[in-house]
């Protein structure tokens, strides 16, 4: 795991994006503004094939789900 001194930032501008490998370590920064919100959108896609491991949706019961 590389270490937090080793980090490169990288800052963008509003409206700007920035497209990486799901392998690459990442993270999303503080927000040091005092008084405003940062909105992210994260867009993944996958080769069909790769299944997760357990369907959660298994796990809500059928009821539940009616009155949602």
């Amino acid at each position: 795991m590389p270490l937090v001194e080793e980090a490169v930032p990288a800052e963008l501008e509003p409206g700007d994006m920035t497209i990486v490998l799901g392998s690459l370590y990442h993270a999303g920064g503080e927000n040091n503004t005092e008084d405003e919100q940062r909105e992210t959108v994260g867009i993944f896609f996958t080769k069909g094939f790769y299944r997760q491991a357990e369907n959660e949706y298994l796990s809500v019961p059928p009821e539940l789900c009616k009155g949602l």
